[in-house]
């Protein structure tokens, strides 16, 4: 007669299996993504390489002068594909389990974990498309490689980050009030005229910044320029108030999905 072990109850078993769960999640939303059709990377790659392209040629054809000589792909590297990631995984979040979802309907499963395995899968694909458009401007335009690619990436990330929780955030609310869907349309809408993606905080009238330095995502753009262009110093950026946002911001996404879930309907 043959024993079995029981399962394993601890904290560090509960965390093994949560993230092979995630794991799991993750490689689903990849395949479902990439894998029903074969021209699916080819657009993933144009939309935001079609919008750039035709940032460039109106900065080209308007003369438009970055700051401190920043070369032109990488000051548009630098703010269109961070907000890409940021609009991709706040949408993403904000929507998919805003009606319920099928894989909730396993125990293992939780809504946050399916926040989580969309937020990765969309930091996985948007890291690509950057690390091409990077590549772009090294061997094309002969821009200089980023001072500090640490924290390029890292404020670039903390881009799909500020999207996620935002998302987890406003998903949260709507499962009891609907109508803060509406909320979002501005954000999609004056995103990026707010966000220093096409004009930098030091090209920005001051008597505007005291109030778009509200604004983390607008402080992350900034840093990563900073990062990759160091004659460039940012009259607004600021890595401890990003951090201090993203902390507050977590906790509160965490609060609210926690204390919202019983209003999921699957």
């Amino acid at each position: 007669m043959t024993t079995t072990s029981p399962p394993d109850q601890s904290m560090a078993g509960a965390l093994s299996i949560q993230l092979r769960v995630i794991v799991a999640l993750v490689l689903r939303e990849l395949v479902h993504e990439f894998g029903e059709s074969k021209s699916a990377v080819f657009w993933v790659i144009f939309k935001p390489a079609f919008i750039a392209a035709m940032f460039y040629a109106v900065a080209i054809v308007t003369h438009q002068l970055t700051p401190q000589g920043m070369p032109l792909m990488a000051f548009v590297v630098t703010g269109w594909a961070a907000y890409f990631l940021f609009m991709d995984s706040m949408k993403d979040t904000s929507g998919k389990v805003r009606g319920g979802s099928g894989l909730l309907m396993f125990p293992q499963m939780t809504a946050l974990d399916i926040y989580l395995a969309q937020a990765i899968k969309e930091w996985i694909v948007n890291t690509f498309v950057f690390c091409l458009f990077v590549i772009f401007a090294l061997i094309v335009e002969r821009s200089p490689a980023p001072a500090n690619a640490l924290q390029v990436i890292l404020s670039f990330w903390s881009c799909g980050l500020i999207g996620s929780l935002l998302g987890i955030i406003l998903s949260s609310v709507a499962r009891v009030v609907p109508a803060v869907d509406h909320l979002s349309l501005p954000i999609r809408r004056m995103g990026q005229f707010v966000s220093g993606v096409i004009v930098t905080a030091a090209d920005t009238p001051t008597f505007l910044l005291p109030y778009m330095s509200w604004n983390p995502l607008f402080h992350a753009i900034e840093l990563m320029r900073e990062a990759w262009w160091p004659a460039y110093v940012s009259p607004i950026a600021d890595a401890w108030y990003l951090f201090r946002c993203l902390f507050f911001m977590a906790a509160t996404g965490l609060i609210l999905e926690r204390a919202t879930r019983r209003y999921l309907v699957l």
